[in-house]
């Protein structure tokens, strides 16, 4: 993903690195664009922005009523942890509580042991998608390998797969929505999201005693913290869903004509965003490099490219399967740049010996990994993809 405009990160959802106490504290506001200075006497800083003091809610409340209980209003979260300076990504909100507890990561799910999550074994899981007319690569340059696998059936369905090279931590795909610009298409999505447990508590996380579930959400409209929109929606008669995971990988499996009632474009294209996370069991941060936001066209079976960028390329597909644009121009993300491919060695976009595949080389490698299914392939370069 070599393209910076084909490759927009999200200057919210990143890794803030700055030091909260240093010079780089004002920069460390970034991710929201605000400054704790620019916050009114009836907002707190937290979680990056500027929050307000006058909701009806026993969590947001004024520090009077806090002095009140003999308590400090503080930026805290779930967990009575806090943030002084309001500088950390999370579940935070104004909250009176004494409590000095920094911010601490949430305990570890079992990891995937690299000894036994071989290359052949992950090439063997995705591969059981095969019978999918169409597959695109929405793998990161810096996350975990992940394709979309689908088929469009009768009466606009969509039959599809998402697989990830990671464990179980929480997995979805779904609509973007268009109206959403503060964390791109995220906010207010209708999506499908399957869960390691159940017993959901922002303190505690899922509990993992409980089964496995799939099911459709829709993300609350400015909050992003999965207690705000936790209940799943009741499409059981419209929508087939089932999830596959092993100690190694993650795929989520769907067969519908609509989320949550919003229909696909089966004859267009489609804003859709995908996450996923394989640290944790509290259905909180994608990190900022398994999530994307993307648009598909799904009868054609590509990504598409945004206005204006790269307009005259066109993402290898089985059709073509020769790493060229239709006027017979190599496929590349700039001008002099490396286009990673799938390749049926190893499905990483390298050859053997770890060296980037060029799209004018190795393009033909690409359409051959799905050949014997019918399966488009889609070059891993990012074009259309939004992260």
């Amino acid at each position: 993903l070599s393209n910076a405009n084909s490759m927009r990160i999200l200057a919210e959802e990143e890794e803030v690195t700055a030091d909260p106490e240093g010079e780089d504290a004002e920069e460390s506001a970034a991710p929201h664009g605000v400054t704790p200075d620019q916050c009114t006497e009836n907002e707190l800083f937290c979680w990056f922005r500027c929050m307000p003091l006058d909701f009806e809610d026993s969590q947001l409340t004024h520090p009077s009523v806090c002095a009140e209980r003999n308590l400090k209003l503080q930026c805290t979260s779930p967990r009575d942890e806090v943030v002084p300076n309001g500088d950390q990504h999370g579940d935070y909100y104004p909250g009176c509580t004494n409590s000095t507890d920094p911010p601490s990561a949430y305990p570890l799910i079992d990891q995937a042991d690299e000894a036994t999550c071989t290359d052949s074994l992950w090439e063997a899981f995705h591969a059981s998608g095969e019978g999918y007319d169409h597959f695109v690569d929405l793998t990161h340059p810096m996350g975990d390998e992940t394709y979309l696998m689908w088929s469009v059936l009768d009466n606009g369905v969509v039959k599809a797969r998402l697989a990830h090279n990671n464990v179980f931590g929480f997995l979805s795909t779904g609509f973007a929505n268009e109206l959403d610009t503060v964390h791109n298409g995220m906010n207010g999505g209708h999506v499908v999201l399957a869960i390691p447990g159940g017993n959901y508590s922002p303190a505690t996380g899922l509990d993992l005693n409980e089964p496995a579930s799939v099911d459709t959400y829709t993300i609350h409209e400015t909050e992003s913290a999965f207690r705000h929109w936790q209940d799943h929606i009741d499409t059981a008669e419209s929508i087939s869903a089932s999830v596959e995971s092993t100690e190694c990988f993650t795929a989520i499996l769907f067969e519908s004509d609509n989320i949550n009632g919003q229909k696909f474009n089966v004859e267009g294209t489609d804003e859709m965003i995908w996450a996923a996370n394989s640290a944790d069991h509290f259905v909180g941060y994608h990190g900022p490099f398994n999530r994307a936001r993307f648009t598909i066209d799904w009868s054609n079976g590509v990504i598409v490219q945004p206005e204006g960028e790269n307009e005259d390329a066109e993402v290898v597909t089985a059709e073509n399967g020769d790493g060229e644009t239709d006027e017979g121009e190599p496929v590349s993300s700039e001008e002099g740049d490396e286009v990673e491919v799938v390749t049926a060695e190893n499905g990483d976009g390298e050859n053997g010996e770890g060296e980037p595949i060029t799209a004018e080389a190795e393009a033909d490698s690409a359409a051959s990994v799905f050949a014997g299914a019918g399966i488009g392939v889609a070059l891993a370069s990012g074009f259309g993809l939004v992260f």
